[in-house]
């Protein structure tokens, strides 16, 4: 299939694929063509981000568990795991926002 468009027209698909958190081309254009609601909950490259962050942090401090063999974590394992429980429940309240905004939307 070939597709014209415009330079502005190119920066604007661009523009809304990106909004939308795909990265090719076809799977936008067949998300678009199956009618696939695309929600990008606000906030959420922010959680990705920190996500992240912790998500080394914790792996960090079970290596160094690992390493001491200690019989209790150190501190810092126990607030890497918190933040991440934390994290998860930022998520969960978020999806479940998403979830109740798509059932109002269809009138459910």
């Amino acid at each position: 299939m070939i597709i014209r468009m415009t330079d502005t027209e190119v920066s604007e698909f661009e523009k809304k694929m990106k909004e939308a958190k795909f990265k090719s081309r076809a799977d936008f254009i067949m998300a678009l063509v199956r009618d696939v609601k695309i929600i990008v909950p606000e906030g959420l490259k922010d959680i990705a981000v920190e996500l992240k962050r912790e998500g080394n942090n914790f792996n960090q401090a079970v290596r160094l568990w690992n390493k001491t063999q200690t019989a209790t974590p150190p501190a810092v394992f126990t607030m890497a795991y918190r933040r991440l429980s934390d994290l998860y429940e930022q998520i969960s309240k978020m999806l479940e926002g998403v979830k109740n905004a798509d059932l109002q939307s269809s009138g459910e």
